[in-house]
């Protein structure tokens, strides 16, 4: 029998760790796109095909609280709010850009009534964080602020707006990476990142790469006009503030980071679907090991798949089953964020809402799923795949 279809929702598409997206000056976006790499549009196909999709920018190097308010922000329209506790705990501003919302009447009846939402591998945690805000709020804030001045989004009870999230290789529960480095690693690895973000921001080259950090100062606007580059020496307190925090993107791509953000913030909607695309392209070798697949679309996966392949730490309970990936998350972490209630998707099973779904492992490395040196209508039929199959999913 032929499936009814049940809706045309919207979907919104998140980019994870080094995502360069929509923005009027992010220019390096005409060459290269995320999701459709040198020669293809994702974003651009599926809305000549009929869907309506958005890309937002939520910066290369942003940490997860602030991406999901500037999406927020990008979805509903008017001035980022990264509320009043986050931002006098971690020492930034508190406001930061003004988006027009390319969904201001989401919740209305109609097509607009719902989202859906796609995260890939850093976007996992940000939508994942992002509807479990909606759903519940932030308690912190608003025990912390007066009503009046609270941000919707912290308020909650709005969980009912999103139909659905999926994540593609989400560092759902980190990545073992990550992991395995110190601490002391980590936040060097930030502190050099911020270096060149906060030296390059306020600069022409923000034109080129917008890389939206300006609740730290290390950003400003690009319709600004910029004033020149800048030495990182003279803010090393500033850059030093974020990257030895939790606001330390880095650090928060690490396990430790990830079970934490999930144990303390993350909810479920029993109206929303949740589903957890997962890829891998490692083989074991005669010692139970995981070695990179010839079919790499990345050289640099043949050097970070075998590592990944070989990491345990039993402690944190991470062993063999962590081992095959995707060249850059392992397995277990692009499934269900930890110590959500999930189910392994088969053919023919009843999806429900309030439950997250473990999708068949399919073929493809970290960068491929995206259209990274991949057929182009190989990865438009891909995505078309995920989104239509939204509309046939009954609203709870």
């Amino acid at each position: 029998m032929e499936k009814t279809v049940q809706n045309n929702y919207p979907t919104v598409i998140v980019h994870g760790f080094l995502g360069v997206c929509e923005g009027k000056y992010n220019y390096f976006n005409y060459i290269f796109r995320y999701f459709g790499g040198f020669t293809g549009d994702v974003v651009k196909s599926l809305n000549k095909r009929g869907y309506e999709v958005y890309l937002p920018g939520l910066g290369a190097f942003a940490p997860v609280w602030d991406r999901c308010c500037d999406l927020y922000a990008y979805i509903f329209g008017g001035t980022v709010d990264y509320g009043k506790v986050h931002s006098e705990k971690y020492g930034h501003a508190r406001y930061g850009r003004t988006y027009p919302g390319v969904l201001k009447d989401l919740g209305t009846p109609g097509d607009h009534a719902k989202v859906n939402l796609i995260g890939h591998s850093f976007g996992g945690p940000t939508l994942c964080l992002f509807s479990s805000l909606m759903q519940q709020g932030a308690q912190d804030e608003i025990d912390g602020t007066d009503p009046d001045d609270l941000s919707p989004f912290f308020k909650g009870g709005h969980g009912n707006l999103i139909h659905s999230v999926t994540t593609l290789n989400g560092t759902n529960s980190g990545t073992t990476l990550v992991q395995m480095l110190p601490r002391s690693v980590r936040n060097g690895i930030q502190f050099g990142i911020d270096s060149v973000v906060l030296a390059t921001g306020n600069s022409w080259f923000n034109k080129v790469i917008d890389f939206k950090m300006d609740e730290w100062g290390f950003t400003v606007n690009p319709e600004e006009k910029p004033e020149g580059f800048r030495n990182p020496l003279e803010y090393k307190d500033l850059i030093k503030k974020n990257s030895t925090s939790d606001e330390n993107m880095f650090h928060q791509m690490s396990v430790e980071y990830a079970r934490q953000l999930a144990d303390e913030r993350y909810c479920m909607s029993p109206t929303t679907y949740y589903f957890a695309q997962r890829c891998v392209r490692t083989h074991p070798n005669k010692k139970g090991h995981h070695n990179a697949n010839l079919t790499n679309t990345m050289p640099l996966f043949d050097l970070t798949a075998p590592i990944i392949g070989r990491y345990s730490n039993r402690a944190m309970g991470i062993d063999e089953s962590w081992f095959p990936n995707d060249g850059m998350v392992p397995l277990p972490s692009q499934g269900a964020p930890y110590n959500m209630p999930s189910v392994d998707y088969y053919d023919g099973i009843e999806v429900k809402p309030g439950l997250w779904y473990n999708m068949p492992v399919t073929d493809n490395d970290h960068e491929s799923m995206v259209g990274m040196f991949v057929n182009n209508d190989k990865t438009d039929n891909r995505f078309e795949k995920i989104v239509k199959a939204f509309k046939y999913l009954p609203d709870a």
